[in-house]
């Protein structure tokens, strides 16, 4: 198993997590706001880790994203 992921997935979690918003991040990537979720549903599967935490209003980075988002 590659220990670090293709581009697409970083560059989506990079984007959502500078932007704090998938909505933006699909926008500014042209790209649809599933395709950016399902990158950072893969990312978090990857590493068993939760990057984001999600409600009704919003998305914002967990400890474990602040994290892999200074790394990346």
């Amino acid at each position: 198993m590659r220990r670090v992921p293709s581009m697409s997935p970083l560059i989506a979690f990079e984007a959502v997590a500078r932007l704090g918003s998938v909505t933006l991040a699909a926008e500014e990537l042209n790209t649809s706001q599933s395709a950016i979720s399902r990158h950072i549903r893969n990312l978090e599967e990857r590493f068993s880790l939760e990057l984001f935490q999600r409600d009704g209003r919003g998305i914002a980075l967990t400890a474990a994203g602040k994290s892999y988002h200074a790394a990346v």
